[in-house]
């Protein structure tokens, strides 16, 4: 994100010359905010039990990336789509081998999560918002 924000930076000053200490005011703005960010991240991460997580659809495949983690998903992309059998074996199998204990869903999704989700004792759902940078603290164990 910081190269996109420097490119248009950098842009924008070239357009506009006359303003281009204010844009270069706001992108070293944005570089702070970002970089805390992504330290907050790091360091929160620093003391997960599980470096996997499992989450309704495959949402956050850029962050798992960048934080060294893997990124399980229920029905792959489209938060719409019902997952298959064959999907929800592989998620079932994800969670014995790994032993988390929470899917995180999106509260907002027009349709619910899959019926057929792993639900065992001990076991939680919870919903986090795409544009949070933490799950709600709102969360429902799973029967």
């Amino acid at each position: 994100m910081i190269k996109v924000a420097e490119a248009l930076e950098a842009s924008f000053a070239k357009i506009d010359p006359a303003n281009a200490n204010d844009y270069k005011a706001g992108l070293d703005k944005l570089k702070t905010a970002l970089t805390g960010v992504d330290n907050q991240y790091k360091q929160g991460l620093t003391s997960c039990q599980h470096k996997t997580f499992i989450t309704s659809h495959a949402a956050f495949g850029y962050m798992a990336e960048r934080y060294g983690l893997t990124q399980a998903s229920i029905s792959g992309i489209d938060p719409e789509t019902e997952p298959s059998p064959a999907e929800m074996a592989n998620i079932k199998s994800v969670v014995e081998k790994t032993g988390v204990k929470t899917i995180f869903t999106e509260g907002w999704s027009p349709t619910p999560p899959p019926r057929r989700s792993p639900r065992r004792p001990g076991r939680r759902q919870a919903s986090s918002a795409p544009w949070s940078p933490s799950p709600s603290k709102a969360t429902t164990p799973t029967p």
